[in-house]
């Protein structure tokens, strides 16, 4: 429980604008931050905490499309691991600061790291969707599957972001995939972020 604690307020603290510094963009990282990422987690660590920083930054003028490719791209370089395996629980849900500090984990993991960056690029809540589906494809891939959609017009065809088919699709090229229309809640993911 503390360590989670902890941990947030560590993503908090390194992925939030001070109040006294109005020049600082969302993503600036110093390096005290990154001092502190090596000291704490290691060089690939820091390594994915500045590769991650750079998309975000070279992709703030790019087309939308290019955003959710570059963010999809970004994690799914990530390793999968379950949560049993992981975090030693049945299931954990990381903030983002915690899944590239570890390099790794589950299904909802890239889903929540992933709309955490496309926010951060300007792309509205309104058209992410965090969706639990099932998969029907191949192990070692667990049944229960998250994924992120985003929809570029109210009613239009879903493009998948996923960890395990990589290349962004719509949702009709997806027959691996059987929604059960179950949204996980934003705001249940907010609290995660604390936004």
């Amino acid at each position: 429980m503390y360590k989670k604690i902890y941990s947030f307020i560590i993503f908090i603290s390194l992925f939030s604008t001070p109040l006294y510094s109005s020049n600082l963009s969302i993503t600036t990282l110093d390096d005290s931050n990154y001092e502190y990422i090596k000291n704490k987690y290691g060089n690939n660590a820091l390594k994915r905490v500045k590769l991650w920083n750079r998309m975000i930054e070279s992709s703030k003028n790019e087309t939308i499309v290019n955003k959710i490719k570059n963010v999809n791209d970004f994690f799914n370089k990530f390793t999968y691991k379950e949560d049993l395996t992981h975090w030693k629980k049945e299931d954990y849900w990381s903030n983002p600061f915690e899944f590239m500090v570890t390099g790794a984990g589950d299904s909802e993991d890239y889903a929540i790291a992933k709309y955490y960056s496309l926010l951060k690029l300007g792309i509205p809540k309104n058209k992410l969707k965090i969706t639990q589906v099932e998969y029907k494809g191949i192990k070692p891939f667990q049944n229960k599957h998250v994924i992120l959609n985003y929809f570029h017009n109210l009613g239009s065809e879903a493009i998948v972001l996923d960890n395990i088919e990589k290349e962004l699709k719509l949702i009709s090229k997806r027959p691996d995939l059987q929604y059960n229309n179950k949204n996980i809640d934003t705001e249940e993911v907010e609290n995660i972020l604390n936004f």
